[in-house]
């Protein structure tokens, strides 16, 4: 994938957020994830599977941040450091 194409489908998926997290229902649904993705809140846990758990599920809360408040240049430099994978691309 070019940069180029790289960044249309970016800014394409960024609007995809922004509509659905921009809504009333969408935001419903924030204030919703909010406490279960450990938002506002230290995700430590003794137990180290715990730990992981609790930290994957603030990953998606700071995944749709990303996707609902960064630039669109903010996100292709993102997408320019990992490269994305596409379902059943790494099943091997």
């Amino acid at each position: 994938m070019t940069p180029e194409e790289m960044a249309a489908a970016n800014e394409e998926l960024q609007r995809a957020y922004r509509v659905c997290f921009g809504s009333p229902a969408g935001q419903a649904v924030l204030a919703d994830l909010a406490p279960f993705t450990n938002a506002a809140e230290p995700c430590f846990r003794a137990d180290a599977r715990m730990h992981a758990l609790e930290e994957g599920k603030r990953l998606v809360w700071l995944r749709i941040q990303n996707f609902v408040h960064l630039t669109e240049d903010d996100i292709l430099q993102l997408a320019l450091r990992r490269p994305r994978v596409k379902p059943g691309e790494n099943d091997g």
